[in-house]
């Protein structure tokens, strides 16, 4: 091939292919070991991190009904009973819980203990409905504690959803009836003691956080 068939034939190659020619070629990124195990770490976390939310996230639940009615309970006394007085002590020791303490909340202080038990002929106790109340300075918020373990209480109403606060269930009801009164009721049971707590003149938050308290919180 002379020099004028060498020049006709380059001439001849698509010009595609002189451009091609002068790129870089192009490699395809290789996904290090390292990054995909990066990767499968973040959704392990993602996917741990929903069942984390899922499981432990425990929204409070509030009810909507009455509050109050567990306090006729208070008046179902076994006739022929007969009353036995305990202190603060043997009456915690006989519910399975800690002592109440003298203060709930910020201010809310002890006022008023029904430490007694009522038993039969045989010594057995038929009735224990005792209630301790809680009052602020002013007097404007007060919380009741209400303890039974054999007496009788008005049930949680049918249908009520009940909220975890501190590993506990806690059934939540708000008793709105009243125009501009709020009033509040947490139940739950603990060692087979059934805890009634109710309150007058507080906020929702505020009353959660006292349950939480005597919850074990």
């Amino acid at each position: 091939m002379n020099a004028k068939e060498f020049y006709q034939t380059i001439g001849q190659i698509d010009d595609g292919l002189i451009l091609a020619a002068g790129e870089q070629p192009v490699r395809k990124k290789r996904f290090a070991v390292g990054q995909w195990a990066l990767a499968a770490a973040a959704c392990v976390c993602l996917v741990l991190g929903g069942a984390w939310v899922y499981i432990f996230n425990a929204p409070v639940v509030w009810n909507e009904g009455a509050v109050g009615a567990v306090s006729n309970s208070k008046l179902l006394i076994p006739a022929g009973s007969t009353l036995r007085e305990r202190t603060e002590a043997e009456l915690a020791e006989y519910y399975q819980l800690d002592p109440l303490p003298d203060v709930l909340g910020d201010d809310l202080r002890q006022v008023h203990t029904g430490a007694a038990l009522y038993v039969d002929d045989g010594g057995a106790v038929v009735h224990d409905f005792n209630q301790v109340r809680y009052e602020s300075a002013d007097g404007n918020r007060a919380v009741t504690v209400t303890l039974s373990r054999v007496s009788s209480t008005a049930p949680a109403a049918d249908g009520a959803r009940a909220s975890r606060i501190h590993g506990n269930s806690v059934v939540l009801t708000q008793d709105s009836s009243i125009p501009g009164y709020l009033l509040l009721e947490a139940r739950w049971e603990r060692h087979g003691t059934t805890v009634c707590l109710s309150a007058e003149g507080l906020d929702k938050e505020e009353f959660t956080a006292i349950a939480g308290q005597l919850t074990g919180g």
